[in-house]
């Protein structure tokens, strides 16, 4: 476009515009609003829905092969308990897991560790009492690591004592079980 073609467009514009009421300026605005928006996000939107529907249609034509008629409890079970640590490996795990505490930052004392009747004897439970001092996301960061890293480990309960409001070091009390495979 050359510039006197623009001048007479911006000009016929003017000359348009002018003799509009202002509710019809706003209209004409909220139109070319609409109009813009539905160029720059509506357009782009549906075409990655579009996108995603493809995606998800061919997930699940390569997924249909792979499952199985019916889910196997049994099965499921089995490999939960084969997936536990054995009650060999406890000393290991204790140790890994202060070493973990240790990396984090926190300051392990002397911990409890007992092991758990349990009822149906398909499983070995050990409590673990560690009692630590740190920083609040040190202790954050050390559970989700040994959460992460450690198969069969659940937090019971953790506990912390200040001995100032405005302390950055705390002592923690923290409890977990450790479920373990039965031998064999």
């Amino acid at each position: 476009m050359d510039r006197r073609t623009v001048q007479l467009t911006l000009w016929r514009v003017r000359r348009a515009a002018h003799g509009l009421s202002w509710p019809a300026v706003v209209a004409v605005a909220l139109f070319a609003f609409d109009a813009s928006f539905y160029v720059a996000a509506v357009r782009p939107a549906l075409a990655d829905n579009q996108e995603l529907v493809r995606e998800v249609e061919r997930l699940q034509a390569a997924g249909a092969g792979k499952r199985s008629a019916a889910p196997n409890p049994e099965l499921d079970l089995a490999a939960f308990y084969k997936a536990l640590p054995r009650p060999a490996d406890m000393p290991d795990l204790l140790r890994r897991l202060h070493r973990e505490a240790e990396s984090q930052g926190l300051e392990v004392q002397k911990g409890e560790y007992r092991p758990l009747p349990d009822p149906g004897g398909k499983l070995r439970r050990y409590q673990i009492v560690l009692p630590a001092r740190g920083k609040y996301p040190d202790v954050r960061r050390f559970l989700a690591q040994a959460a992460r890293e450690t198969p069969g480990l659940a937090v019971d309960s953790i506990a912390f004592q200040r001995q100032d409001v405005g302390a950055p070091v705390l002592e923690a009390q923290i409890k977990l079980t450790l479920f373990l495979g039965a031998e064999g």
